[in-house]
């Protein structure tokens, strides 16, 4: 795990607690989809492509840590239940790590208790929880309601 962190990210541009800007000249929010599976993946980076989201893959704990110490973000969309290392304990560790300048951090689990959302989302520190069936336009509007403070590349 030690490895994960040999290469800190840059500090955020303001002092207190934010979210980084976009790097210049890019003006699509980008987001990192962690899911091990293939089920309605395609869907999904298809669908928030047309949105206009950039989207990348990880499919494990383990390459969304590699992939959040290594690029910027806007937004995590992590299914809890990765191999390697579980959404909870990435989002922990993303936020103990780069708290100032983390990206949004939504989980997606498949838990058929509401009330394990709200326990999920405490433990990793998360902005949100979600249900992985979560309909797609709701889907949508919780993603604009997290990006709608983040900053726009100027």
């Amino acid at each position: 795990m030690e490895a994960l962190f040999a290469r800190p990210r840059s500090a955020p541009t303001r002092a207190k607690k934010t979210h980084a800007a976009r790097p210049e000249g890019r003006t699509r929010p980008r987001i990192l989809i962690a899911q091990d599976g293939f089920i309605g993946q395609h869907r999904a980076i298809q669908r928030l492509s047309q949105a206009g989201y950039e989207i990348e893959l990880a499919h494990s704990g383990v390459e969304v840590m590699n992939a959040v110490r290594d690029h910027d973000y806007d937004l995590v969309l992590m299914d809890v239940e990765l191999p390697d290392l579980n959404g909870v304990i990435a989002a922990r560790t993303i936020r103990m790590n780069w708290r100032d300048h983390a990206p949004r951090l939504v989980g997606r689990s498949r838990s058929p208790f509401p009330e394990d959302y709200q326990t999920i989302k405490e433990q990793g520190d998360m902005d949100a929880c979600i249900s992985c069936k979560l309909p797609e336009q709701e889907l949508l509007a919780l993603i604009a309601d997290c990006l709608k403070d983040t900053p726009a590349a100027v």
